[in-house]
């Protein structure tokens, strides 16, 4: 239950100003009377912004139903606070809210998160699940499922032009801001000018290139890079490396998430990959020559690769 008394009010704010519908209902309470109330207001402003004042003296006003939803097409966070004579507490939180997502609260239920399908998300409202996360034991192929395994014998090099692979490894079941990448390197590289390992996000598009976004880089603590280990190159070998997810980006439970590896030498990085390409066209790894740090929050159109290009093989955990 949150009631709001005479000295108080329940603010909201937003981290950029896009369009959010708010919509809420209350009950006041006295000794001898209970009137029901409610109330709507567009928001567009990262003004701190009251949207329930107190009560009358000798009145409770209690919160029955709140709903905050992003109409815009741009991400904003969002801050519920609770004003006590001018001194505010948290009452969740800093939220995510992407394009039609919403966030209610009811009575009985507390705090609800849904998705722009109207569907309720399963991870923590308030930050990612941290406890035992979630593993794939699983390497992606072009198709989505184990690709001949037990032989793997294509390989791609990355090129001096500074291409980046994106491979895409299904939807997040969690919530997160860091996530692990398995891979293997099969050469030695020389004079690397950089190398990078990024999450991006974006819908695949069937038989197309796709827009992606990058929403986390690794572009020093990594095989590929130039500096990782300090003055050396890359060997052959498997690597395990974090990515962590960007200030102001989010990885969220149901994003379309991809994995990113580029990276421009003389003497490029093999990376160990499928051994057929995607016949099928389906749209599940594709290519840009872009260096993902550079990138991070913005849109890039990544084009298709054809059936005589390999995927990089991989598996990730979620934490």
């Amino acid at each position: 239950m949150i009631s709001i008394q005479v000295n108080e009010t329940l603010n909201l704010q937003l981290t950029t100003a896009v369009t959010v519908d708010v919509v809420l209902s209350y009950a006041d309470y006295t000794a001898v009377t209970l009137t029901a109330n409610g109330g709507q207001t567009t928001i567009s402003t990262t003004a701190n912004t009251t949207i329930l004042e107190g009560p009358a003296s000798g009145t409770q006003r209690q919160l029955k139903f709140l709903s905050i939803r992003n109409r815009d097409v741009v991400t904003t966070g969002l801050t519920l606070k609770k004003n006590v004579a001018a001194v505010e507490y948290l009452l969740t939180a800093p939220i995510i809210l992407k394009a039609g997502e919403s966030l209610q609260y009811q009575d009985q239920s507390g705090f609800l998160f849904y998705d722009s399908n109207g569907r309720t998300h399963l991870s923590s409202l308030n930050g990612p699940q941290q406890a035992g996360g979630v593993f794939f034991p699983v390497v992606f192929g072009p198709y989505g499922h184990l690709d001949n395994i037990t032989n793997p014998t294509g390989a791609r090099i990355l090129h001096a032009d500074g291409e980046t692979v994106a491979t895409y490894i299904g939807r997040a079941p969690k919530t997160s801001l860091r996530m692990m990448v398995k891979y293997r390197t099969c050469n030695a590289s020389a004079t690397v000018t950089w190398g990078e390992l990024a999450i991006a996000t974006g819908t695949p598009i069937l038989g197309g290139g796709t827009t992606l976004t990058v929403i986390g880089v690794n572009t020093t603590n990594n095989a590929i890079a130039n500096s990782f280990p300090a003055g050396v190159n890359i060997l052959q070998g498997t690597y395990s490396n974090y990515i962590d997810v960007a200030p102001g980006q989010t990885l969220q439970e149901g994003d379309d998430t991809w994995i990113l590896i580029g990276g421009a030498a003389t003497t490029g990085a093999n990376i160990r990959c499928v051994a057929l390409g995607d016949a099928l066209q389906s749209g599940c790894c594709v290519k840009a020559v872009t260096r993902p740090s550079l990138n991070i929050g913005k849109g890039v159109v990544y084009d298709l690769e054809d059936a005589a290009n390999l995927s990089p093989y991989i598996s990730v955990s979620y934490t």
